[in-house]
Formats: structure tokens, sequence, C-alpha cells
């Protein structure tokens, strides 16, 4: 099953809007103003990482597929990238709107996490991973 993850608007509002709080918030509290700069510079960085990792799907960490074997086997794939890198799923978090993936991939010492928002798929594809990510795992024929 290869699920194309593509653009998704909705997180991109709701990280904008997650990151405007924190900035309002830096600017009520009484802080120094070069603690208060820094501070307003990380919330920045970290909007325009996660928008171009999760959102726009940019990047090198980023994920555009991915591709569930019948074993349970992950294979993602990047914008840079035209070759699967596997990948295994160190933690779950499923939701009917969005999916959430711990991930730690072959060749890389951190690991990544996969946002999977059910306005960024295909319909059918999105019930699909949800079904297979809940379903207990198979056990093999004999």
């Amino acid at each position: 099953m290869i699920i194309n993850v593509k653009v998704s608007y909705f997180l991109g509002i709701v990280f904008s809007l997650l990151h405007a709080g924190a900035l309002a918030i830096l600017f009520v509290i009484d802080v120094p103003v070069w603690l208060r700069v820094i501070i307003a510079a990380a919330l920045l960085a970290s909007l325009y990482r996660t928008l171009m990792l999760h959102t726009l799907r940019r990047g090198a960490g980023a994920v555009t597929a991915l591709r569930l074997l019948s074993d349970g086997t992950l294979l993602v794939r990047t914008p840079r990238g035209k070759s699967w890198q596997h990948a295994a799923i160190s933690a779950r978090f499923v939701h009917p709107k969005l999916v959430l993936l711990r991930t730690q991939w072959k060749g890389r010492h951190f690991g990544g996490a996969v946002m999977v928002p059910a306005d960024a798929v295909d319909r059918e594809a999105f019930r699909r991973l949800r079904a297979r990510l809940l379903a207990p795992p198979r056990k093999p024929a004999v």
C-alpha cells in the first residue's frame, strides 16, 4: 500500500496559530528584551522548520510518501530521494483526522516524526492506513 502525502493546509493553519499564540504570550510576560528577541527568533525558526517538514513537505527530513508492506515494514520517500528508505515505527498515534508515527530511519542516528493528516491524503488511503496501523500484527502461516 503506497500513500502519497501532499500539502496539508489544516496543519499549516494549526501550526501558525500555535506559534503566533506563543509569540503573543512572549510579549505579555516580563522578561529582558534580549531574552525576548532570542526566544522570538527560536519560535520563528521552529515555525519555519515545522511548516517546511510537515505542511509543505520540503526538505531532507520531509516525507512525501509512505509504503506499508504486508509484513509491517515501513518504507518512506523524501522529496530529494527517488528511492525508498527503510524506517521502523517506534510509536504511533492514530486518530480519525491525524496519524502520527515516530520512526527510526535506517542509517540515521535520530528518529523522525511523520505526520499524516486526513486532508493531505486520499480519503480511502487514509482509512486503509488507519486500519492497518490499528490492526493487531499478523502471525505468519506455518
